[in-house]
């Protein structure tokens, strides 16, 4: 008989989330309940993404009674809280206080960029630098933004679920979330890459460079509430980038593709490109087969060239530089990886291209720290919660 497990989102549930927990494989060995709770803890976010409603074990809920009345129904063996560590604190003593199941969370694909010893060296850097008073008013801003959402959370104890599966050492650093047992599995990045193992069909035919787009002009994470977020660029950010590919193209002989952010939603945006190819959901597939991968600081698809051996090139702008956020991610970056920087405001028809380098020991560093420390391969996050939870 299969087990009953219960999938808890924060966010509007759709099918990078079906694809990403690999719960079509799971509902082999499972009976699996979704419960999406995005109009009570985040109504402003991911409005234009489509839910994936062929489920009949979807629930839409408008307020937690209808949650209560739903799971008293229907107890789940194992409930998964898919959203931010506040967010699992709350729900996951709210289920507590209505039924007897096993609480589940995962940290997967965890960013360099969030780890709090790396955030304070860059920090530092920026207060004892000039830019501390190129940054001067929105730390100030930041900083009564922490103190609100202290306050907002001072009451929030620190929960401890039944299970945690974390992919990689650094991934196991949370103020707010503890676990009965911890497992250690392969991070969603890497489960990506065993989707197109086997393969062998290039999506591009000819050398290419592979561009891994952040959507950054767009991105639901500049409609914080709070304002901490700021957008880290205008539209000159397009013309440099599509100027910077130009020369690119010319130069070294390849053709740029751009790898498309998973949540973008205009049908056109290859516009913004000059009608260059652009590909969704197959960021591993165009890594895997590219010459070299640019990107910037603030994505999880950096993991993608540290599994495949490919070079990374941090891109930057004078505009991105003037951002609080992007700037110190781009120190966090430099902290840890010690070639292929550039500031593609700079680059003219004279540019001459640098040999990128691969830094084999911080890819090494990183690869474990985040990507996989479970000493496995050829195995998904899915086949290490059918062998823990079946």
């Amino acid at each position: 008989m299969k087990k009953e497990i219960a999938y808890i989102f924060q966010y509007k549930f759709n099918n990078i989330y079906q694809k990403r927990y690999e719960l079509e494989n799971l509902s082999k060995f499972f009976n699996i309940t979704i419960y999406d709770l995005s109009k009570i803890y985040s109504p402003h976010l991911k409005k234009n993404i489509k839910r994936n409603l062929r489920s009949n074990k979807l629930f839409i809920l408008d307020n937690l009674t209808q949650l209560k009345n739903t799971l008293k129904k229907n107890p789940p063996d194992h409930t998964f809280l898919l959203g931010d560590s506040f967010f699992i604190s709350k729900i996951s003593t709210f289920i507590r206080s209505i039924i007897k199941t096993k609480l589940v969370t995962f940290f997967t694909d965890n960013l360099f960029f969030l780890d709090p010893a790396l955030n304070k060296i860059a920090i530092k850097k920026i207060l004892f630098s000039k830019y501390f008073f190129i940054f001067f008013f929105f730390i100030l801003k930041a900083t009564l933004s922490k103190i609100v959402i202290f306050f907002k959370n001072k009451n929030v104890k620190k929960v401890v679920v039944d299970y945690l599966f974390y992919s990689g050492d650094k991934s196991t650093v949370n103020n707010l979330i503890d676990a009965k047992k911890k497992i250690s599995t392969p991070s969603l990045n890497y489960t990506d890459t065993l989707e197109i193992k086997n393969k062998k069909k290039k999506l591009i035919k000819k050398k290419y460079a592979v561009f891994i787009d952040a959507f950054l002009l767009f991105h639901d994470d500049f409609k914080d509430t709070l304002g901490t977020m700021e957008k880290p660029i205008s539209m000159i950010y397009y013309k440099e980038m599509n100027n910077f590919f130009s020369i690119l193209e010319k130069k070294l002989k390849l053709k740029v593709v751009i790898a498309l952010h998973p949540t973008c939603r205009i049908k056109k945006y290859k516009l913004f490109f000059n009608n260059r190819t652009c590909i969704k959901n197959e960021t591993a597939h165009l890594v895997r087969d590219s010459e070299l991968v640019f990107t910037h600081p603030s994505t999880t698809a950096i993991n993608f060239p540290i599994i495949y051996n490919k070079p990374l090139v941090i891109l930057t702008t004078n505009e991105m530089n003037k951002s609080y956020h992007y700037y110190k991610f781009f120190l966090i970056f430099k902290l840890i990886f010690k070639y292929n920087y550039l500031n593609i405001s700079s680059v003219s028809n004279d540019f001459v291209f640098p040999t990128f380098k691969i830094d084999k020991k911080a890819f090494k560093w990183h690869y474990k720290k985040f990507i996989n420390s479970s000493n496995t391969s050829n195995k998904s996050l899915s086949d290490f919660i059918i062998k823990h939870l079946k």
